[in-house]
């Protein structure tokens, strides 16, 4: 029984120890998961079986480099319209159109002129189609600024892919070893590591799932700006907007006077009392001394 006992942890001690390595490993790729296919070969036929795996293994690499690309593409762009309240229309109806939808908006006024920031988020595949078509809206009078960035996610969704096979596989033995332990000790330790490889298979899901999405779906930051005020007219006098602005400034002004004269009793207020104190004392003084000699003989 003692010996038993002595194997069962020497099993439990060997498994931890082989969930830690494979757990903390960062640098899996897919080719590793066709080695031990490799090495059976090797092991039943000659040298000949092992290149035929290793032969069939660059291909399927090359395919990945070719087929599987995870980009996540984004743009930033600024447009100067004619309208701005019928261009936000106009750009939420070409989101729908390539089968995306706006994530924010949100706009702003300087006096008469408004000015808005949506961002987009269409399809991977309609990206371009959804560019095209916001310059090309008949609304549109020239474009401003437009940047374009991809960022190559690959590496990283492939890795987390085989390190994710290699925890769940690893929590798999960790259950399984969980069934067959008898000493307390040695079920608290599997269900500490259980927890711990279960930790870090959500954490590699959810990153999975945010790759997922931003692969899938390509976001536009876009400005829209009004025509600039006066542009090609002849600059007038408006009377009515002249009053408006000046008694705008004049309520402004005034504003900021009874602010600060608020602010200044407010904040002194401790001093106040003082103040009347000495007046007090000065008024008093004065009344005991009485009008001067000179005074009185006038």
């Amino acid at each position: 029984m003692r010996a038993a006992g002595r194997s069962m942890r020497v099993l439990l001690l060997g498994v931890l120890v082989l969930a830690l390595a494979m757990t903390a490993c960062g640098g899996v790729w897919r080719e590793a998961e066709v080695a031990p296919s490799a090495g059976g070969a090797a092991s039943a036929s000659a040298g000949d079986g092992a290149r035929d795996t290793a032969g069939g293994a660059a291909p399927e690499a090359a395919q990945l480099a070719d087929w599987d690309r995870r980009i996540v593409r984004t743009a930033e762009l600024t447009l100067t319209v004619q309208n701005v309240e019928q261009a936000i229309a106009a750009v939420r109806d070409i989101a729908t159109a390539q089968g995306g939808q706006i994530l924010t908006s949100s706009t702003s006024y300087n006096g008469d002129y408004q000015s808005a920031m949506l961002t987009i988020e269409v399809p991977s595949d309609r990206f371009d189609p959804t560019m095209s078509a916001l310059r090309g809206l008949p609304l549109v009078e020239r474009v401003d600024h437009e940047t374009t960035s991809s960022q190559d996610v690959t590496e990283e969704y492939v890795d987390l892919e085989a390190r994710l096979r290699n925890a769940e596989a690893t929590e798999q033995r960790l259950l399984s070893l969980q069934g067959q332990a008898e000493r307390l000790e040695d079920i608290l330790a599997l269900e500490r590591e259980i927890a711990r490889v279960r930790g870090e298979i959500e954490q590699m899901k959810g990153r999975l799932n945010y790759l997922e999405r931003r692969t899938s779906f390509s976001r536009i930051d876009l400005q829209l700006l009004p025509i600039a005020a006066g542009a090609g007219q002849a600059p007038g006098f408006d009377f009515a907007r002249v009053v408006r602005q000046a008694w705008d400034a004049s309520m402004r002004f005034a504003g900021r006077m009874a602010t600060g004269a608020v602010t200044v009793v407010v904040f002194l207020w401790w001093l106040w009392p003082l103040v009347a104190a000495g007046a007090v004392y000065y008024a008093r003084r004065a009344r005991r001394r009485g009008p001067t000699p000179g005074a009185t003989e006038a």
